[in-house]
Order: C-alpha cells, then sequence, then structure tokens
C-alpha cells in the first residue's frame, strides 16, 4: 500500500519540489492549496483547492493519511492579521482537526530560523556557536513571533502524537519568488547589500529540503524541533560570486544603509495599505536583514540522517538561473 501523505502549501515553491520528489517514492500526494491559486503543473495529484479554517472539508481529508507536512503559512506584509491567520489559526485549527481523528497521521510542522532569531542576539551577543533546538528564542520579527506562536500549538496540542517541528533557514530554487529579485538584479550584474556589510547565513536548496523530508518520513518518529538544512556557512560575497558565475559577469555589489532599506519597508507597507497585495519587503523584513549572522547548528539532524548528498551553493544558483530562464521569468 502506498505511503499516503498530505501537504498543505503544496502549490509554493517547496511543496512543489517535495511533490516531485515523493512521485518517485510510491507517495500518494493529496495536495491543499488556497482556492484561486496556482495548480498548473500538479497533474496526477489529488490537489484540492480549500481553506483550512473553519473547513469541515479539510478535515475529512485527514483521516487516512500517514503524515501531514504543513508548509503552508505567510512571509510577506505587513499586516499582523496576515500573520496570525496564516501563522497561528492555522496550525490551530490543524491540531485541533487532528485531535478528532480515529487514527491521527503524524505532523510534520514546517518553521523557520527567524524563531530562534538572529545568532547575536540568542544569548546578548555573546553566542560562540549556531544555536540548536534547545537555545533559547529570539524572534526579531512579527513572522518569527507567530512561528513561534504555532510551534508552540503544535508540540503542546497534541501531547499524544509525535510531532516533529522542522525548522528552515532560507531555501531557494526553482519556483521561488522570494530569491527572484536577486537573481534578476545579477542579469544587470548588481548584487544588493542591505542594512549590513557583512553577513552570514545558511541556506537550503529546493531539491536537498524534499530529500530531507523524506528521510524524515522514513525515518524514526522524532518528537520536538529539528533544525534541517545545509551546514555550509555562506557570506554576501559567496551569493554574489555564485550569482555571478551564473549570470556570466562579474556583480557590482551595491551597500544601502538600513536608513533607506526602513524607508523601503514603508513604503512596501504603504502599498500593502491601498492595494491590499503585500510585498516580501516591510518593516519586519528590514529588522530581519539588520542582522549579521543566521546561523543554525544542524549537527543533530546530521547524527539522525547521515549521508544524504547535499547541493554546492554554486550548483544550486546555476540550477535556480536556468530555471527562471527557461520559464521566461529572466
Amino acid at each position: 500500500m502506498a505511503f499516503r501523505l498530505l501537504i498543505t502549501g503544496a502549490n509554493g515553491f517547496l511543496g512543489r519540489g517535495l511533490i516531485e520528489a515523493a512521485r518517485t517514492c510510491n507517495i500518494s500526494v493529496t495536495a491543499i492549496i488556497l482556492p484561486g491559486t496556482d495548480a498548473s503543473g500538479m497533474d496526477g495529484i489529488d490537489v484540492q483547492p480549500i481553506e483550512i479554517i473553519d473547513s469541515p472539508e479539510f478535515r475529512s481529508l485527514l483521516n487516512g493519511q500517514d503524515a501531514v507536512i504543513h508548509l503552508a503559512g505567510n512571509m510577506s506584509g505587513s499586516r499582523s492579521q496576515r500573520y496570525i491567520a496564516a501563522n497561528v489559526e492555522t496550525v490551530r485549527e490543524l491540531v485541533d482537526a487532528l485531535r478528532e481523528v480515529n487514527r491521527p497521521p503524524r505532523l510534520i510542522h514546517v518553521s523557520s530560523v527567524a524563531v530562534p532569531g538572529p545568532m547575536a542576539d540568542a544569548q546578548n551577543g555573546s553566542l560562540k556557536r549556531p544555536p540548536d533546538e534547545d537555545s533559547s528564542c529570539h524572534p526579531v520579527s512579527l513572522y518569527g513571533r507567530t512561528k513561534l506562536a504555532g510551534e508552540s500549538l503544535a508540540l503542546s496540542g497534541l501531547p499524544d502524537l509525535p510531532v516533529t517541528v522542522v525548522r528552515l533557514p532560507s531555501a531557494y530554487g526553482p519556483g521561488d519568488s522570494c530569491f527572484f529579485d536577486l537573481f534578476r538584479m545579477a542579469k544587470f550584474g548588481i548584487f544588493p547589500k542591505l542594512c549590513t556589510r557583512k553577513k552570514r547565513f545558511n541556506l537550503v536548496f529546493r531539491d536537498d529540503f524534499a530529500a530531507m523530508m523524506l528521510a524524515i518520513l522514513e525515518g524514526p518518529r522524532i518528537s520536538g524541533v529539528l533544525n534541517v538544512g545545509d551546514p555550509a556557512i555562506h557570506t554576501d560575497e559567496d551569493l554574489a560570486q555564485a550569482l555571478g558565475k551564473a549570470a556570466g559577469k562579474t556583480l557590482r555589489q551595491v551597500f544601502l544603509p538600513r536608513g533607506v532599506v526602513a524607508i523601503l519597508g514603508r513604503v512596501a507597507r504603504a502599498w500593502e495599505a491601498v492595494t491590499g497585495r503585500p510585498m516580501l519587503m516591510s518593516p519586519g523584513k528590514v529588522e530581519e536583514m539588520s542582522h549579521s549572522d543566521w546561523l543554525q547548528s544542524f549537527n543533530r539532524f546530521q547524527k539522525l540522517f547521515p549521508g544524504i548528498i547535499l547541493t554546492p551553493l554554486e550548483t544550486g544558483i546555476a540550477h535556480t538561473w536556468r530555471w527562471y530562464h527557461d520559464h521566461d521569468w529572466l
């Protein structure tokens, strides 16, 4: 019998990558997407365009599933209601629904490095090593605070069910709209450095994320938080070099200080207020970009799941560049 997996937020770029990987592993996928959103390229998948909150249809779909990977969430805009609805209330609804299932599927809740916060803040600037899963959390943005609240609901709401909270670093890959602006600017020979002149961060390539999630599904049931990502530490210079090689040119690095970027954040907030359309740039995103070190320890994951081959940054950027080009994004 095929393994049955339900994915929320399945038409995001991480969800699409996960679906592609699941096709090769005899996994039967039910894809939950918001009504009216793009379901192209998901042929052969059971796509369900339904809401999660106050949805009897969603609750009925949980019956018979072996696992749920909760990807749905919001990281754009400035309105607190949007973040609370997507990052907190949907988790509350999911937890309540799982309590009513006779044989509840295991829950894997996908969260973010925004929850522990930037490394320098984790212990008043004294932390010498990247924080692990047991480190205290100091989110600096509305996104991080609402994701933390969602984590707490997932972990405390199902005491009799193993719940795995997966904390990801920034993710990139084919179909990603968040990193796309960097690729578009690289096409014109520019790499922006925002708020701080030096940054250190981890990344995870979309296909590596999918491989890691499949390993978690196939492995022992883990309860609690698990940092999942590539332990390689990157800088803006590394990213600029990889983008430049993909673009076939040396990129000119342009620094915009926090004050200038903060103005862009306020403009984005005003745009959202007028049009109702959220943008990735926001005052909260400015606050996140104003910190230089966004690192995590992945030691626990590496011990549990050794042997996963990760994609080098230069290879992942080149692959993503080709996807953007082939799909007329660039």
